[in-house]
């Protein structure tokens, strides 16, 4: 995705948060897809992404949640709950995190019968 994004004339980075080499207020769009199940830290990644893109800078998260049926049915049987998954979000707990964080939610999609969870924010102007 990154080769295709950079094939189009766009400035990528394909890094972890903490190693991109940009200076604050300097982004327009964070794509954290399938990121943050993955990271021990996840409200220090969502502060660091706020502080990287510019005022009124969209996020999108991605990821899956365990308020829908396959976890309901599965359990801990359920293949998302793997050891390289650390966190596993609720679409409640996983929109508080990201307004902790200093965004404010422009969208959301989820239900139960979807394990997907995605959330567009903006990074609030004047903070």
């Amino acid at each position: 995705a990154c080769d295709r994004m950079r094939g189009a004339g766009l400035d990528v980075y394909c890094a972890t948060i903490h190693d991109i080499p940009v200076l604050q207020d300097t982004i327009d769009v964070i794509i954290a897809k399938d990121y943050l199940e993955h990271t021990w830290t996840p409200f220090d990644d969502l502060k660091k992404m706020y502080s990287l893109l510019k005022p009124g800078g969209v996020l999108h998260v991605e990821t899956f949640h365990i308020a829908c049926r396959k976890f309901d049915e599965l359990g801990s049987n359920w293949k998302m709950l793997g050891f390289n998954h650390v966190y596993h979000f609720s679409p409640e707990s996983l929109s508080k995190l990201i307004l902790n964080s200093g965004f404010d939610i422009i969208d959301q999609d989820f239900d139960y019968e979807k394990i997907l969870i995605k959330i567009n924010a903006r990074k609030r102007k004047g903070l």
